[in-house]
């Protein structure tokens, strides 16, 4: 009931100092809400639960309901359409407290092999003697095709009433697909976090081989490889684009290079460079992890996640320790670069005069990391996208603080690690390693993606990396009729002067409306860190 463990562990010194005076005034606050909250309406707690997840199959509300702390709150409205249902006022936003909502570690996570949740699938042949192998490009490409039709997405798209049941079983319907292309190909589910990893890894790895952050960061040397060169320029602007085309190009080939486009986009999920890198780590992940035809239990998935936290700390104290620096790198101060920092500068140090920091500099850090994993593996993953926020839980709200007629649209990342590569300032991992933030996450029902109060982008993990700007990270809407140019923390665009519409962010929403039903969600919230 309580996680005394996980208490005691974060907050050793403060339970050795005490005599443990620490850990009875835990235990006593938690006892004192209980016995509070048994003498309120409990029926009404479940009500609004079940309005937040709605249309799930039978057999899986109970789950659902059982790990989504909601807090005595007014029922409300699920759809925009339901006006004439009592709602909950702007004053009810402010009283749910981050400890009022359940903690990811304390999740229900299914035994035996994780066949689903949040995340992406890996392909390998298993042939008739036993053996395991690698796919082909060609093979990859058609089970590829599949993977991107039966993603979450795909599957809840247009609000397909069936969405909720479809995501649940994608495991069984995908594999019945693939064994169509061939009956030898097995799939198994990589949690979206884990996933994230990797490829930050192996970008880290690439700068370290090369002793020198890719210059394929540089984002004017994406634009010029991706975007046709503006007509407008002079000549000598011309001739540095075609130079950025070439040294993009000489990059790709000499580094095998991982930085391979960038999207101001919501993402392309069938671009070449997405494929091509999907394809790389799904050949990496196999020959790494070496998968058995069922997948891995949790508990191997915990194995997997805790070597690349290992590695990213590692990765920290060599950046920390001068010596190992000049003995690693030939005498260079440091592989990192602040005028396109990489994810070998950003993890690899706390200093944000160079970088935007996300190095796991301590465990309340690492933490939140193997939060994200658990949550990718619950039961909840089964039915619901996750939103990802670093910031102050109380203090969020779809209106300004400063006016009251004025929206308020709060960023949310689609990934732990989503934008990392060229968009840090939007990548919720570097604000939830942030002390003063709280972190959290927000479940979304595939099956009220289309009606929720949420922007939810959905393109595949490996797009969403490289994201840039507004369109690839989620974000809350405004309401109807508001004049969308004066929404709050929207970007009109960025230094390549590509103009971000806000139409992504309109609503059927009233403004109280809107606010009742961001509560809602936001009651049904998880931490990521204790």
């Amino acid at each position: 009931m309580y996680n005394v463990t996980n208490f005691c562990k974060n907050n050793f010194l403060l339970c050795v100092c005490t005599g443990g005076l620490a850990v009875i005034g835990y235990l006593g606050y938690h006892t004192v809400r209980q016995i509070i909250n048994g003498f309120l309406n409990i029926e009404i707690v479940k009500h609004v639960a079940q309005k937040i997840f709605k249309n799930y199959p039978d057999k899986d509300k109970k789950t659902h309901l059982e790990h989504t702390v909601t807090p005595i709150i007014t029922s409300s409205s699920s759809s925009p359409s339901s006006s004439n249902s009592s709602k909950i006022t702007a004053a009810q936003i402010s009283s749910v407290s981050l400890y009022d909502i359940r903690q990811a570690s304390d999740l229900e996570i299914s035994p035996g092999k994780i066949t689903a949740g949040q995340g992406e699938y890996i392909v390998f042949h298993q042939l008739p003697n036993g053996k395991k192998q690698e796919v082909s490009s060609q093979t990859f490409e058609a089970v590829y095709q599949l993977i991107i039709q039966h993603s979450p997405a795909e599957l809840a798209k247009d609000g397909n009433p069936e969405a909720a049941a479809n995501c649940a079983n994608r495991y069984t319907l995908l594999k019945t697909k693939i064994k169509e292309i061939d009956n030898s190909l097995e799939i198994v589910f990589i949690p979206k976090t884990l996933y994230e990893l990797f490829f930050i890894e192996e970008c880290i790895k690439e700068d370290l081989a090369h002793g020198n952050v890719c210059k394929n960061l540089d984002k004017s040397v994406q634009y010029a490889a991706h975007y046709p060169t503006d007509n407008k320029l002079d000549s000598a602007e011309k001739r540095k684009a075609e130079n950025n085309k070439k040294l993009f190009e000489e990059n790709r080939v000499k580094r095998n290079c991982w930085h391979l486009c960038i999207f101001e986009d919501a993402g392309d999920n069938h671009h070449a460079g997405v494929k091509n890198v999907a394809y790389r780590l799904n050949n990496l992940l196999f020959n790494t992890l070496k998968p058995t035809n069922e997948g891995f239990t949790y508990e191997q998935i915990k194995t997997f996640a805790e070597r690349k936290i290992d590695f990213l700390k590692q990765h920290r104290e060599n950046n920390l320790n001068e010596s190992t620096r000049c003995n690693i790198f030939k005498g260079r101060v440091i592989v990192s670069n602040k005028d396109y920092p990489s994810p070998t500068t950003n993890f690899g140090t706390d200093s944000s005069r160079v970088a935007k920091p996300m190095s796991i500099c301590n465990n309340r850090v690492a933490q939140i990391i193997r939060d994200a994993v658990a949550l990718d593996c619950s039961k909840i993953a089964l039915h619901s996208l996750f939103l990802y926020r670093g910031a102050n839980f109380a203090n969020d709200s779809v209106v300004s603080s400063g006016e009251e007629n004025m929206p308020h649209s709060l960023s949310l990342g689609s990934g732990l690690f989503a934008g990392c590569l060229y968009d840090p300032d939007a990548t919720a991992f570097y604000y939830m390693r942030n002390d003063k933030n709280d972190a959290f996450a927000i479940p979304v029902p595939y099956d009220q993606l289309q009606t929720s109060p949420f922007y939810a982008p959905i393109a595949h993990t490996i797009a969403q990396l490289y994201g840039r700007g507004e369109l690839f990270h989620g974000r809350t809407k405004a309401w109807k009729n508001c004049d969308l140019s004066k929404i709050e923390r929207v970007d009109n665009g960025n230094s390549n002067n590509h103009y971000h519409s806000r139409d992504h962010l309109k609503s059927d929403y009233t403004k109280n409306e809107l606010k009742s039903e961001f509560m809602r969600y936001k009651a049904g919230a998880i931490r990521l860190k204790a």
